[in-house]
């Protein structure tokens, strides 16, 4: 098993194989560690979309409800007239 002092001079030890270094990854492992990364990010931009969507609906209300307002304003206007 070689070690750092059992190492040859110069011998980085990434080019040389340690049983004890080397972990085995595991699937499980990978998508741990990409879920824990990626999570995050992927919850706040669908809050921010969630967000956007909830504006987007609270500006078509706004626009329908000056629509409808308008039109009855008319009616309303045209009713008293005759």
């Amino acid at each position: 098993m070689p070690s750092s002092l059992t190492r040859p001079f110069g011998e980085h030890p990434s080019t040389m194989p340690d049983s004890t270094t080397t972990l085995p990854m595991s699937s499980t492992y990978a998508l741990r560690a990409i879920a824990s990364y990626f999570l995050p990010c992927l919850i706040r931009s669908l809050y921010k979309m969630f967000l956007n969507i909830v504006k987007d609906a609270a500006s078509f209300g706004k626009l329908v409800l000056s629509v409808a307002m308008h039109i009855l304003t008319k009616f309303d206007a045209c009713k008293r007239r005759s």
